[in-house]
């Protein structure tokens, strides 16, 4: 599975960071407005969007850092319902500093 989270993660390149979303595509720069918390974060949303239509790219998705765990999750099936940030930390095994490996 850790290999195909990883093929579908370099998929995702180019896609836009924007408070909330979770895969939209089709959206708009008044869409990003509304999720955004700033508009100084709004700005720089928009801006990233722009550049990506100007280089020919629409089928641009958005995400939030969660949001792109959710969508993997959901796609294959891991979890069956939308989940926080919160949400998918309980959902999550802890383990110990020196269990971690690259």
């Amino acid at each position: 599975m850790v290999n195909k989270f990883i093929a579908w993660l370099k998929q995702q390149v180019g896609s836009i960071y924007v408070w909330g979303a979770q895969g939209e595509v089709g959206f708009n720069e008044d869409w990003i407005r509304k999720r955004e918390t700033s508009e100084e974060n709004a700005k720089r949303a928009i801006s990233f969007f722009r550049k990506q239509l100007s280089k020919g790219i629409l089928d641009v998705k958005a995400y939030d850092c969660s949001g792109l765990l959710v969508r993997f999750f959901l796609d294959n099936s891991i979890i069956h319902s939308d989940m926080s940030a919160k949400g998918l930390y309980s959902f999550c095994k802890k383990i110990k500093e020196s269990d971690l490996q690259a």
